[in-house]
């Protein structure tokens, strides 16, 4: 009771208290009304950006379609670039996992920090590219058997009226 008391007269304890309710009014304030209004504006946006980038996308992808669709030594080369970034993919999320099964967090003024995110985002990012190679890469493929059967079939119209 008596440090209640001590408390209660000491002006530093009341600035604290103060302080922190205010803190707590204002996170309040910001989480309740100032984000979900921030939040719908930034909204509206968002489809717009989707779909401009989505659209530069598939732009890309479709100008690389057209320019490798016919050439089979480029096709062949596209493959084995896949494979060789997957496999060093692999190969990468390995000595990963050893990394990450050897090593210790570093301490530093009594604080641990662990520094292997450093390593893991640029293997998300060659994850993720590898991926994006390997949609592109089946889009050509198709679009290169597509244009296979079509020239083919014509070379077969053009055999056959030559025969008649």
């Amino acid at each position: 009771m008596e440090k209640i008391w001590q408390n209660l007269e000491d002006p530093s304890w009341w600035f604290t208290g103060i302080f922190f309710v205010l803190v707590g009014l204002f996170l309040t304030k910001l989480v309740f009304n100032w984000i979900p209004f921030v939040w719908s504006k930034i909204s509206v946006y968002i489809p717009t950006i989707n779909r401009k980038f989505h659209r530069w996308h598939e732009k890309r992808v479709l100008i690389r379609i057209k320019i490798t669709r016919q050439k089979d030594m480029r096709i062949n080369w596209l493959i084995g670039r896949y494979w060789a970034m997957f496999l060093f993919c692999y190969i990468c999320m390995g000595l990963a996992f050893i990394y990450f099964a050897v090593s210790e967090n570093v301490v530093i003024a009594g604080t641990s920090i662990s520094y292997k995110w450093i390593v893991l985002v640029p293997l998300y990012a060659l994850m993720i590219s590898v991926g994006i190679h390997k949609r592109t890469l089946f889009r050509i493929m198709n679009a290169n058997h597509r244009w296979k059967c079509l020239t083919n079939k014509s070379r077969r119209d053009r055999v056959g009226e030559s025969l008649i």
